[in-house]
C-alpha cells in the first residue's frame, strides 16, 4: 500500500508527499519535519503525522494543531482515497494505492520524501499516480475514485448500470443519498457543478459572515467567467479565511476546476479529476448539516434541484 499527499493550494500546489508501506512522516512548516510546507506560517513545526501500514493509511494530529478530513476535525483517523485534508492553510489531496507486492530492501522506516526525490520510483507505480489525474473508465474505479461508500460500491458491483448517471439513479433508488451528491458532481461539467453547488447553499437564507462573504463573492466572480485568474482569486479567499464555512470549499472547487493547481508561472500541474467534484460536496455538506434535524430534507432539495443541471449536460 502506498500514501500520496498532494498540496491543492498556495505557491507548494502540485508538491506531494509519498509514503510506501512502513514508512512515517511528520509535516510541518521547517526543515526539521520529513515534509516542509515553508509557505504556510500557520503549520506547526511538526503539524501532523501520516503512516503506511500494510493494512491502512492514518494522520495523527499529535499535539491538537488543527488537523480536518472533508471539513470535519479528527484527532487520529484512517485515511480514504480522494479525502481532502487541511493543516493549518494547506490542502491536501489524499490518494491511497492499492497494496504493493515489494518494497525496496534499503528503505529506512520513517523515512519520507517530497517530490524531488522520488525518482526511484518503478513506472509501475507512477503510471498510477498519472492514472489518479484521469477520469476512470469502469463504474468499479469510478467509485473507488469518489470514495462512495461500501454500501454503493456494493451495488455498483451487483448491477448492470453502463454509465455514471445510470447508476446515480440506483443510488437514488437505495436511498444512498450522501453518494447520490457525490456522483452527481461528478457527473456534471465543472462550471455547471459549482453553480449546481451554489444555487444549492442560497436556498439557506442565513447571514453570512465576513470571511464566507468574500468567498462567495469570488465564487460569484468565477461562475461569470471561469478564468484562470478568477479561480486562483477564489483559492486565495478561501485560503485567507482559513477555508470557513461552505463557501469556501465552493470557491476551492471553482480553482481545483481550472487547468493547474500550481502557482501561477510555473510548469502546469493538473488537479485530479475528482478534486472540483469533492469541494462542491464538502460545501453541500457543510451547509446541509449546520442544521441536521433539516439534513435529510436539504440532501432530496439539493438533489432535486441537480435534475435540471443533469438534463442541461445529456442533452
Amino acid at each position: 500500500m502506498q500514501l500520496i499527499l498532494r498540496i491543492t493550494n498556495g505557491s507548494s500546489a502540485g508538491k506531494k508527499l509519498l509514503l510506501r508501506q512502513d514508512q512515517v512522516a511528520k509535516v510541518g512548516s521547517t526543515d526539521w519535519s520529513d515534509f516542509c510546507v515553508p509557505d504556510d506560517s500557520s503549520l506547526a513545526e511538526f503539524h501532523f503525522e501520516v503512516s503506511c501500514t500494510p493494512r491502512s493509511c492514518m494522520v495523527v494530529d499529535r499535539d491538537n494543531n488543527g488537523v480536518k478530513l472533508d471539513g470535519k476535525q479528527v484527532t487520529e483517523s484512517e485515511l480514504k482515497d480522494g479525502q481532502i485534508l487541511e493543516a493549518g492553510q494547506t490542502t491536501f489531496a489524499v490518494q491511497v494505492v492499492g497494496a504493493s507486492t515489494c518494497c525496496g530492501a534499503d528503505e529506512t522506516h520513517g523515512n519520507a520524501v517530497d517530490n524531488d526525490a522520488h525518482q526511484e520510483l518503478s513506472d509501475a507505480n507512477a503510471i498510477a499516480d498519472d492514472a489518479a489525474l484521469q477520469r476512470p473508465t469502469s463504474l468499479t474505479d469510478y467509485c473507488e475514485s469518489l470514495h462512495l461508500s461500501d454500501e454503493a460500491k456494493a451495488l455498483a458491483s451487483q448491477i448492470a448500470a453502463q454509465s455514471p448517471l445510470e447508476y446515480l439513479d440506483v443510488l437514488k433508488q437505495n436511498g444512498l443519498t450522501a453518494d447520490a451528491l457525490c456522483v452527481t458532481a461528478a457527473s456534471l461539467p465543472p462550471v455547471a457543478a459549482v453553480r449546481w453547488g451554489e444555487e444549492c447553499l442560497r436556498l439557506n437564507d442565513r447571514s453570512l459572515t465576513e470571511g464566507e462573504a468574500k468567498s462567495a463573492e469570488a465564487v460569484q466572480a468565477w461562475l461569470e467567467e471561469p478564468s484562470d485568474e478568477n479561480g486562483r482569486e477564489a483559492e486565495s479567499a478561501a485560503s485567507s479565511t482559513d477555508f470557513e464555512g461552505a463557501y469556501s470549499w465552493l470557491a476551492m472547487a471553482a480553482f481545483w476546476s481550472g487547468e493547474s493547481i500550481a502557482p501561477a508561472g510555473q510548469a502546469s500541474v493538473a488537479p485530479p479529476w475528482f478534486l472540483a467534484a469533492k469541494g462542491v460536496v464538502a460545501a453541500m455538506t457543510l451547509d446541509a448539516t449546520s442544521n441536521p434535524d433539516q439534513a435529510d430534507a436539504k440532501y432530496a432539495q439539493f438533489l432535486e434541484r441537480a435534475n435540471a443541471f443533469l438534463l442541461a449536460t445529456a442533452e
